[in-house]
């Protein structure tokens, strides 16, 4: 039904049979009377379905005769209309059966809904738990703005070589680790001496970064 040889595929012309029939009963004005159309039903002309899918009227009498000998649609045709009912029309178009919603499911639009909401959550968490290294004039501007005497250079080339890790546990918040490194530097004693940074101007410490970590693992952490 579905063959790619034709402007108008069988197939196609199946579906937009499903696309004209009534979603619902009403009443329709042919030839000048007051009709009780069906759900599922469309008052018609095979001249007409020949033109709009542009095939020929026997081609289209054809179609809708092997759709009526397989149980897929009824008409009943006069000189004047032709009435084609969808067999299980319910079957094409109900999102979810009566039965079923009235037990409690959840419709299909609810699931749809529900995935979104869940989709955007993990989305929007997601985000939130992506971790960006910082760039040394990131820390230096961090380190300046906090009036610490650290070296950026080698916080950033500290963990570069470690992957950004903390022990065995993903950095989350370098800005607290740098807290902890001004922190924890200040109270080591491992300090040695202080010189001048060629990047900031600005005295900085040495330190045992080995034994910086183990004592940053055991400190109190703020984040990471």
């Amino acid at each position: 039904m579905w063959s790619a040889d034709e402007s108008f595929s069988r197939g196609q012309a199946f579906i937009d049979l499903l696309l004209l029939a009534a979603y619902a009963d009403h009443k329709v004005m042919s030839q000048g009377k007051m009709i009780d159309l069906k759900r599922g039903s469309l008052i018609t002309s095979i001249r007409h379905l020949a033109d709009r899918w542009g095939w020929s009227k026997d081609k289209t009498l054809n179609f809708l005769n092997v759709l009526e000998e397989d149980a897929i649609i009824k008409k009943e045709s006069d000189t004047k209309r032709t009435v084609i009912s969808i067999v299980n029309y319910a079957k094409y178009q109900d999102i979810q059966p009566s039965e079923r919603t009235q037990n409690g499911h959840q419709t299909d639009t609810e699931r749809t809904q529900n995935g979104q909401t869940k989709e955007r959550k993990e989305s929007k968490e997601g985000k939130r738990n992506i971790f960006i290294p910082p760039s040394v004039d990131d820390v230096r501007s961090y380190c300046e703005e906090k009036n610490y005497s650290m070296d950026p250079v080698r916080f950033v080339d500290f963990y570069e070589s470690k992957g950004w890790m903390v022990g065995k546990t993903k950095m989350k918040d370098w800005k607290a680790a740098v807290r902890n490194w001004e922190r924890n530097g200040k109270q080591s004693g491992s300090a040695s001496r202080s010189r001048k940074n060629s990047f900031t101007d600005f005295p900085t410490r040495e330190y045992d970064y080995d034994n910086l970590e183990g004592m940053l693992l055991g400190s109190k952490k703020e984040g990471g």
